[in-house]
């Protein structure tokens, strides 16, 4: 048991996101904005594990016990003076481990306020980031010694197959660094949010926030699919639905919806990937508030099927024998501006038909997505 856990049950709000940092493998740490120095009143096992602190021995300390005589001062400076302005930040700084060894922490810190506007915690997830930096100071020397070599052979039209396929391996590893450092911010992002919706309870601004929450989880689950280093230039749509819509399900309902999903194998390329994972989130999030509450029998099936390279999915919303709404105002439910832009982008169509009690949404996706 940590010995500030003590601390955390003062705040139900973080009490009741404990759980998910405790089983996470990304180091988080919970400090008190209100408490004169800022102390340290959570940490996870990870936290231990990367920096050989107990949560026992951090409890209360300011995160500075973290730094050291290599430590870079400006960068000190910076996150002093975000925090003092109550905004996010995300850098590189060099912190030290219990038994003295250095390690670059890439942090992401941001406040939490509390129902005054004002920060009431700092949230931060942190990083071993040592190796992704001698490799990327690795690529910028590489990178500035091949500029001059492959401008002379350019010029001699001697660009040699071997210099090529350097530079597109170097290209690969900065976009799987960028896509890496995206996939830990949408990480953060929907960790705030939940944080932001449990702080609120019952504000009228949360079921926004949760629309938001699932939003980004959206996009966590694409990056976290484009990060595979098998495929990471394709998507499986299949999986995706498979992962995600039962997460909606859970959320937006109360356990009365019986969910059917059934799929052929569908990969996509990955630059159809974002707006798509966003269409099926909203439109599976506007199926289900718009079926009353309380009542057995509702359905919400989801089918995906394949024409040659071409794929459709039909997701059909039952509310059991009870309307779903009066006059076809469901479509209330749906964030047409939001979900018409991102069928423009995904280059599909969408069709949206109600027939008494049931909602039936056809998404058709071209062949050249995939």
């Amino acid at each position: 048991m940590h010995a500030h856990q003590g601390f955390v049950r003062a705040f139900p709000a973080l009490e009741a996101m404990i759980g998910g940092f405790d089983s996470t493998d990304m180091p988080v740490v919970i400090a008190d904005a209100r408490a004169p120095g800022l102390p340290i009143i959570y940490t996870n096992e990870a936290f231990t594990t990367l920096t050989g602190y107990t949560a026992e021995e951090a409890a209360g300390r300011n995160c500075r016990f973290l730094q050291g005589a290599g430590t870079d001062p400006l960068t000190v400076t910076r996150i002093r003076d975000a925090i003092f302005a109550g905004r996010p930040i995300a850098a590189d700084i060099l912190n030290y481990r219990k038994d003295g060894s250095p390690f670059w922490n890439a942090l992401s810190l941001a406040p939490v306020n509390g129902e005054d506007g004002r920060p009431r915690f700092y949230f931060s997830c942190q990083l071993d980031a040592g190796g992704r930096r001698l490799d990327l100071n690795r690529l910028e020397q590489d990178a500035n010694a091949m500029q001059g070599e492959i401008a002379a052979k350019a010029q001699a039209l001697e660009i040699s197959a071997v210099a090529m396929n350097q530079a597109i391996n170097e290209k690969a590893l900065l976009i799987d660094e960028l896509q890496h450092r995206v996939r830990n911010n949408l990480q953060m992002i929907s960790a705030m949010i939940g944080i932001q919706i449990h702080t609120l309870a019952d504000a009228p601004e949360t079921s926004a926030l949760a629309r938001l929450h699932h939003r980004v989880n959206a996009l966590c689950a694409v990056h976290r699919r484009l990060h595979q280093p098998s495929s990471p230039a394709t998507f499986d749509l299949a999986e995706f639905l498979s992962d995600h819509v039962p997460d909606v399900v859970s959320a937006y309902s109360d356990g009365l919806v019986a969910l059917s999903i059934t799929s052929e194998p569908a990969v996509l390329n990955s630059a159809s990937a974002t707006p798509l994972a966003l269409i099926f989130n909203e439109t599976v999030t506007a199926l289900l508030r718009a079926m009353p509450t309380g009542l057995a029998g509702r359905k919400l099936s989801v089918e995906l099927s394949k024409s040659g390279t071409a794929i459709s999915v039909t997701l059909t919303g039952n509310s059991g024998g009870a309307p779903t709404d009066d006059g076809g105002s469901w479509l209330k439910y749906a964030d047409h501006t939001l979900i018409e832009a991102l069928v423009r982008q995904a280059k599909a169509a969408i069709v949206w038909a109600k027939i008494e009690n049931v909602i039936v949404v056809e998404i058709h996706i071209p062949a050249e997505a995939t």
